[in-house]
Order: structure tokens, then sequence, then C-alpha cells
């Protein structure tokens, strides 16, 4: 059984998450002091149904969540052995990535949201 401060913990980063991507919605043309255009509402839509599907299949929520300025939204975890994102591009695909620390070359694949419950995280959490 989970410590109660650690639900918390969990419970915080969700709604730090979903509150990223509120923020996100919120942009503007130049958001990123470089000419960025704002992203689509497909494109935070689909992120955030990808944060859905991830918290009610119980996975642990993500370290950060952020746009590109291409239009996209990364959503990632991290710790000392492993990164792994999952980014949600302008055509409305998700690909997952995941690089191990030393590694030269990441791995990726396209996800589909039938993936997102069964998916096996590399990244842990710090106790």
């Amino acid at each position: 059984m989970r410590d109660t401060t650690d639900m918390e913990s969990a419970d915080r980063r969700w709604t730090d998450c979903y509150e990223r991507i509120e923020k996100i919605r919120d942009y503007e043309y130049d958001w990123n002091d470089d000419g960025a255009a704002p992203l689509s509402k497909e494109v935070t839509e689909l992120a955030e149904a990808v944060l859905m599907s991830l918290q009610s299949h119980n996975q642990r929520p993500p370290d950060s969540c952020f746009a590109t300025d291409e239009g996209h939204v990364i959503i990632s975890w991290e710790d000392e052995q492993h990164y792994f994102e999952i980014e949600v591009d302008a055509k409305l695909r998700c690909t997952g990535r995941q690089l191990a620390r030393g590694a030269s070359r990441a791995e990726s694949w396209e996800l589909y949201q039938s993936d997102l419950p069964g998916l096996c995280l590399p990244v842990h959490h710090q106790a």
C-alpha cells in the first residue's frame, strides 16, 4: 500500500500537468519570444486525453509537461537512469521516446491510445 504522502505528491503532480496544459492553451503568438505560433486546440486536447488515460490506468504522473516551438506538447518522466517522453505533435500523432543514461540514441515508436494503459515506463519513482 502506498504512503498517503506519496499519493498526495502524485495527485499534486497530475494537477500540475493539467494546469500546465491549461496555460499552454492560452499561449498567444510569440509566446516564446521567438515568433512561435499558439498551439492548436486539437494538440492540447490530445495531450490532455493522454494524461487522462495514463492517470486512469494508474501510471506514474509525469515529471514535466511543456510546449515546443513547433506546436507540440512533450510529456516527460526522468530519473537518474532513464528519460522517457510522449510527444503529441501538430499532426495529432503521439510518439514515445526513451533514452537510457549514456546511450547515444533514443529509441522511439508511435503510440496509440490503446497502448497507454499498458505502457511500461522505464522511469521509477524516487521514494
